[in-house]
């Protein structure tokens, strides 16, 4: 009798929450969005739908959730509270969360990243899901993983004690032998490059680099400052900053390395730099074991999988956390696809699911080999006395299911991933694939449109076949942390293509005026031929489509084809038209938050200085308007003649940095040199 009640009381509370969701039968949802994927642009609304599936979710069913980030605020809140719901013993749901250490790790231990409240919040939360009955999983969480990042990123002031690792030959080696090796290794280099004819110094051309890097980091605090504070000493003056910024560049931009070095000489400098330290057993030692700390999962996912072999999953940009799944003034532009199919061994639900359980196992790497303590299970505290979190902020909140915009032709999606190896980037390597076989149009939507040089070659390639290429990305300002600067490295090129292909060729950026930072990545290609095939093409996922996401970053993406007639018809449903309507049909509506900043009159330089020059005339914006003031100064020459551009030789600063990236060495070059 009891377990009747038990059984009633299951199937009641099924029905009573399927009902809220507008998920009446699991079965009929399920059909409905087979071969079908919904497209959730507005954030709320794919809040909505999440824990609308969480909410429905019958006994048994298991749930993958997979998040970099994991901010604290009313979302997760939210979250918390269904989580908890679920794994209830009367609803009887297994949930598991995985989140990247960085939003927060172990309680009680003070890191370099736990500087806020709202972190310690953020690992009180995991800690009472964990004792809710959740399985919460810290991604990354090494002892010496945040004092490496901590010293890295300057908040240290220590050598961590990697550097106490044994060398080849067993002995140990103390942080001022590390760098005793690495003052050798620069006399080696200098060495190697006057015996090929380079009697150039590395040392003062990394400095420079450095000195600028600095500089600029000067400026924006000082602008700062300055806003809330004019009485500050003239020394501390922005003027004084932005004069220091300028010469910094023009110490770079003359250095015999930049000035004087061909491409050519670059790529073999940077190899030989690989070859120094791999050839090195301590230095090599040293460089795996920062690579190591600096990996990170950045796939997102969230799937319910039910006990009848069935489930449901997103899989897009959206990270857990206000920005990415609430409206408000300064959240992000994102966005996620829903699907739904069979569990069974090689679709897309079971290339989901792998991909989740493979963060918790993957031991494919060499680096990884051995490291059995890369994930960290949240372990039940009852007996934990919470003081930042407030449970009574955790209150259950019903949702409903909300319609996205429609994908109907979505039974060939696969998923492609990259891992910490990019020989191994299934996700670039089909990106590749697709901007070579295009006929007709090209969309890219990314926050950093950071592209190596095989994807700046296909690009151009495409362009000359009168393929349009269109990409949206983020303006200088409204990029977070130091990304603006790939605002900058890219101008070069981004000018370039549009002066050589003006109708062809379009970017646009984020403004800082709409407080709205991209977050979405995602591609679209309208005519794809390979044989006697013609169809379309679209990715989304957590893949930046640069570096970084190949080879420090583990990322995923769906790729899906869409059937389409032999003149490639452009269609009124798909990602590009869903994300141009998104952002608005005329160039009004899109000004809101994303602009063009092209001025024929200026076609070799008009993109970043419009885009300067707009901020410089925000007197509502102090902090900003001086710093671009400062950059304005530093990178261009206005004269009644009109305008030069001060940077010298860009495609050479981009290749010594993407040689660098590729070989692992840019996360290094701080604290190499």
């Amino acid at each position: 009798m009891k377990n009747i009640v038990l059984l009633l009381t299951l199937l009641f509370g099924f029905l009573n929450n399927a009902q809220a969701t507008g998920v009446n039968d699991w079965n009929q949802f399920i059909s409905e969005n087979t071969g079908k994927a919904q497209l959730y642009q507005n954030n709320s609304e794919a809040l909505q739908a999440r824990l609308a599936l969480l909410q429905a979710a019958p006994a048994g069913s298991r749930v993958k959730i997979a998040t970099f980030v994991f901010d604290y605020g009313e979302v997760v809140e939210n979250l918390a509270a269904h989580i908890c719901d679920a794994t209830r013993s009367v609803r009887g749901v297994h949930v598991e969360l995985l989140v990247d250490s960085k939003s927060g790790d172990q309680l009680d231990k003070n890191g370099p990243f736990d500087t806020t409240k709202d972190m310690k919040k953020v690992e009180e939360l995991y800690q009472h899901m964990a004792n809710c009955g959740a399985h919460v999983y810290i991604h990354n969480s090494f002892t010496d993983y945040n004092e490496i990042s901590a010293f890295m990123i300057g908040t240290g002031n220590y050598i961590p004690n990697v550097f106490t690792a044994e060398d080849a030959n067993g002995s140990k080696v103390s942080a001022l032998q590390a760098l005793g090796r690495i003052k050798a290794l620069k006399a080696h280099l200098q060495q190697v490059m006057k015996s090929k004819g380079y009697d150039l110094k590395l040392v003062s051309f990394i400095n420079r680099l450095q000195n600028f890097t600095l500089a600029l980091s000067h400026l924006t605090s000082m602008a700062g400052r300055y806003a809330d504070n004019k009485n500050l000493e003239r020394e501390e003056s922005p003027e004084a900053s932005i004069e220091g910024l300028r010469k910094s560049f023009h110490k770079l931009i003359t250095d015999p390395l930049v000035a004087k070095t061909d491409v050519e000489t670059f790529g073999n400098l940077a190899e030989d730099i690989k070859k120094s330290i791999f050839s090195d057993p301590l230095l090599n030692q040293i460089r795996e074991k920062i690579r190591l700390y600096n990996r990170l999962n950045h796939r997102k996912l969230f799937m319910v999988e039910l006990p009848n072999g069935k489930a449901c999953g997103f899989i897009g940009g959206r990270n857990l956390g206000d920005h990415y799944l609430a409206n408000h003034e300064d959240s992000f532009h994102d966005g996620d696809v829903m699907t739904c199919g069979n569990l069974q061994e090689g679709s897309l639900m079971d290339q989901m699911a792998q991909s989740f359980e493979e963060l918790k196992t993957d031991r494919k790497d060499p680096l990884m080999t051995g490291n059995l303590n890369n994930i960290r299970k949240v372990e039940i505290n009852h007996h934990y006395k919470f003081d930042k979190l407030k449970l009574s902020h955790l209150v259950l909140k019903s949702a409903t299911f909300p319609q996205g915009k429609v994908f109907a032709d979505f039974a060939d999606a696969k998923l492609l991933t990259s891992g910490w190896d990019p020989r191994g980037d299934d996700i670039h390597f089909q990106m590749l694939r697709a901007i070579k076989r295009e006929q007709k149009e090209i969309y890219i939507e990314t926050a950093y449109a950071e592209l190596n040089s095989s994807l700046r070659r296909a690009l151009e390639d495409a362009l000359a076949r009168n393929v349009s290429v269109h990409i949206v990305t983020n303006g200088y300002f409204i990029s977070d942390g130091m990304s603006g600067m790939i605002r900058i490295a890219m101008a070069h090129w981004n000018e370039v293509m549009k002066k050589r292909y003006p109708k062809l060729f379009n970017i646009e950026f984020a403004t800082l005026q709409s407080k709205h930072m991209i977050h979405f990545k995602g591609a679209g290609f309208r005519c794809q031929k390979r044989g006697d095939q013609v169809y379309r093409t679209y990715f989304m996922g957590s893949h930046n489509f640069h570096q970084r996401s190949g080879f420090s970053d583990k990322e995923h993406m769906i790729n899906w084809n869409e059937s389409t007639d032999g003149d490639c018809s452009t269609p009124s449903h798909d990602l590009i038209s869903y994300r141009n309507e998104y952002y608005g049909k005329t160039a009004g509506e899109r000004a809101r938050y994303i602009k063009t900043y092209y001025n024929p009159k200026y076609p070799e330089f008009s993109s970043l200085y419009f885009e300067l020059l707009e901020v410089t005339r925000n007197h509502n914006d102090e902090k900003h308007s001086t710093i671009a003031r400062g950059l304005i100064r530093t990178f261009y020459s206005v004269t009644n003649q009109g305008m030069t551009v001060n940077y010298r030789h860009p495609q050479k600063m981009e290749t010594f940095v993407e040689k660098l990236e590729e070989g692992g060495l840019k996360d290094l070059i701080g604290f190499l040199f």
